[in-house]
């Protein structure tokens, strides 16, 4: 005898144990007609035959699957920060694995953020479907036969439109393409019979998204960075969402990285480090969802501020080293002073700052100039130079 409990909208029916490869399946069907479910039996083979309202029980050959519905209306399902909100399908599957244990399962759809612009007026989308083990829904079990699940609607395309499930508590990724859609978009979805055949709502966000840069130019040649800020707009759930920065027209590299993820506001930072020169650098950010927008230009421009001020900070050393120590040729004195000077800043805008108390990136030319002038006092020591042994 099976024991009959309930699952969200659905009714669950436990299917007996099987004994042998040749057994039949029993299957109490007390509770389903207390429920007035629609039920339906689909072979291996693909047969489906229709169950009688007065049948109570009844067997079925291993891999076949008893399929229930007992709603006409999905239900919805809590949000997902990967995959977003959705629907549980008001089906139920039953079978038995080939450990003799038994499956039941549920279809879920996830319609993530919607359909999205991609072109003026193309939207896509990426929805999550899943086959999930109610009674174990933390471990993937292979299925005595795969169950085919079927999506179709108003949309240009569907990829894939019938994604095949050979194991449980598997999610698989949708594509959905639509020329101006209607909102919402009704996807229908069914597990190949015809009580099993539920609408499924898709929201159609018209999403955008802006990223600014913080100045207009800044010193090439790797010497300044600025800030660089993305935000998405028009979306029902922002955070987690993948964003990738890219350069148009020049060079350059993102800290800390050029792959980003939106906060719970829609937004995210990072900083463009310069290189080489140039007049006209674009920023632009793609999010996952395809929507594509690009900065007013930034320039790359000499670096002569800071090599000014790099210069002249190892001069003030030179200087002070010369008047408070034993004093060598000038000529000699200020070549080395100005070359510790220029490495010293040269290491500072790469990352590494010679003085301790002055950490790199932590202020513009005039410490840059406090570091090269320090430098060239303390001397080649200051240097990060692996010593011999």
């Amino acid at each position: 005898m099976l024991k009959a409990t309930t699952f969200p909208g659905v009714a669950i029916f436990v299917v007996g144990i099987a004994q042998s490869a040749a057994a039949q399946v029993p299957v109490d069907l007390a509770r389903l007609h207390a429920e007035r479910a629609a039920m339906v039996v689909r072979l291996p083979a693909g047969e489906v035959r229709a169950v009688s309202p007065d049948t109570r029980s009844l067997t079925v050959p291993p891999g076949a699957y008893v399929i229930a519905k007992t709603a006409d209306l999905p239900t919805k399902i809590a949000s997902s920060t990967e995959q977003g909100p959705g629907f549980q399908l008001p089906i139920t599957l039953a079978t038995v694995g080939s450990s003799g244990a038994q499956i039941t399962l549920g279809v879920i759809v996830r319609t993530g953020n919607g359909l999205m612009p991609r072109t003026a007026s193309s939207y896509e989308g990426r929805i999550f479907v899943g086959l999930i083990n109610t009674l174990d829904p933390l471990t993937a079990i292979k299925l005595p036969g795969p169950v085919q699940v079927t999506l179709a609607g108003p949309v240009d395309s569907i990829m894939p439109d019938q994604p095949l499930f050979e194991t449980t508590n598997t999610f698989l990724p949708i594509t959905v393409v639509a020329r101006n859609p209607k909102d919402p978009v009704q996807l229908s979805v069914s597990t190949g019979v015809a009580i099993s055949e539920t609408i499924v709502p898709v929201s159609v966000v018209n999403a955008s998204v802006s990223v600014v840069n913080s100045v207009s130019s800044i010193a090439g040649f790797g010497f300044e960075t600025t800030d660089v800020t993305v935000q998405a707009r028009g979306m029902p759930a922002f955070e987690g969402m993948p964003v990738t920065l890219f350069l148009q027209g020049g060079s350059g590299s993102f800290e800390p990285s050029s792959q980003l993820k939106l906060d719970a506001s829609g937004r995210a930072t990072a900083k463009l480090r310069s290189s080489g020169l140039s007049s006209t650098v674009v920023v632009a950010a793609t999010l996952s969802t395809g929507a594509t927008t690009q900065a007013e230009p930034i320039e790359y421009t000499w670096p002569t501020l800071w090599l000014a001020f790099a210069i002249g900070g190892g001069i003030i050393g030179c200087v002070v080293r010369q008047l408070s120590g034993t004093r060598r040729a000038w000529l000699g004195a200020l070549t080395l002073s100005v070359t510790l000077g220029l490495l010293a800043a040269a290491l500072y805008v790469l990352g590494v700052s010679t003085v301790a108390s002055l950490p790199a990136g932590t202020g513009g030319q005039l410490v840059l100039a406090v570091v090269a002038a320090l430098s060239a006092i303390g001397g080649v020591s200051v240097l990060p130079v692996p010593k011999s042994a």
